[in-house]
C-alpha cells in the first residue's frame, strides 16, 4: 500500500480551513487536486472521514481520529523542516583562521560574542607571515576595517579590527 503524506496534509488543510475551496487557497494548489487526493485518502483507508453536505463539510467520528493523527504528523513534519532550516542558516562548527601577525588578538577578541552567540565551540587563529586570503576564496579576508568569515554560500561580519591598538 503506497502512502501519501500529502494526501494527510491535504485532509489537514480541508479540516483546519473548513473546506476544499480555503484549503485550496491556503496551499496555493488546485480545489481539483485537493479533493481527488482526499478522495483517494478515503479509498485507500476504507473510511468516509468527511460528511459532505450543501451546508459545509464535517467530520466523521473516524474522520475526527484521523484528523487528530494527521495534524500531529503535520506539525512533526514542519518541525522536522525548521530544524534543518535552522542547520543551514546558522553557523557551526570549528572555525580555523590565518591571520598576519599581530592581529590575532584583535580576530579572537571579535569572535569571541560571535562564537557565543551561533554555538560554534571552537576558534582555531593562527598568525600568519602571508598575505590575506583573496576575498572570492572560502577562508577569511578584511574589508572595511571588518573581519569576516567566508564560506560558498555566505559571508557574515564577525567585529571590527582596531588598527590602531595593533601599532
Amino acid at each position: 500500500m503506497m502512502r501519501d503524506f500529502n494526501d494527510l496534509q491535504f485532509f489537514t488543510a480541508v479540516v483546519l480551513n473548513r473546506g476544499f475551496s480555503a484549503a485550496a487557497r491556503a496551499l496555493g494548489v488546485p480545489k481539483s487536486r485537493i479533493s481527488r487526493r482526499v478522495a483517494l485518502l478515503e479509498e485507500r483507508l476504507g473510511v468516509r472521514l468527511l460528511d459532505r453536505t450543501t451546508r459545509g463539510l464535517g467530520l466523521t467520528q473516524v474522520g475526527q481520529q484521523v484528523f487528530e493523527h494527521a495534524r500531529a504528523a503535520v506539525i512533526e513534519a514542519e518541525a522536522a523542516e525548521e530544524v534543518a532550516l535552522r542547520m543551514q542558516a546558522e553557523p557551526r562548527g570549528l572555525v580555523r583562521l590565518s591571520c598576519p601577525l599581530g592581529l590575532q588578538s584583535s580576530i579572537t577578541a571579535s569572535m569571541a560574542g560571535f562564537l557565543a552567540a551561533h554555538g560554534v565551540t571552537q576558534c582555531d587563529a593562527v598568525g600568519d607571515l602571508r598575505q590575506f586570503c583573496r576575498s572570492d576564496s572560502p577562508g577569511w579576508h578584511r574589508k572595511d576595517n571588518g573581519v569576516h568569515v567566508t564560506s560558498a554560500a555566505s559571508t557574515r561580519r564577525l567585529g571590527f579590527v582596531d588598527e590602531e591598538r595593533n601599532h
